[in-house]
């Protein structure tokens, strides 16, 4: 995630592509890996950041197929 993070600037293009699915596994992974520690540690505000949590990167992962759509749609379309 950390690298994703540090990537971003180089990554701040004005066109869509496909490729930037690829960074969608490491976001997915490490939400994963934060939702197993919080219920590792029972913390008393787990459930909560949890939900945040899955929120966010259901969000990120739902705008980013959204925007593969369009992005696909708008090729397909005759000019």
């Amino acid at each position: 995630m950390l690298l994703v993070v540090f990537l971003l600037p180089a990554l701040h293009q004005p066109a869509f592509h496909p490729g930037l699915w690829i960074f969608s596994f490491p976001i997915a992974a490490s939400t994963d890996f934060a939702i197993r520690w919080i219920h590792a540690s029972t913390r008393p505000g787990g459930p909560i950041l949890t939900g945040i949590l899955l929120t966010g990167v259901t969000s990120a992962l739902g705008l980013l197929a959204a925007a593969t759509l369009h992005h696909r749609a708008r090729r397909t379309l005759p000019s």
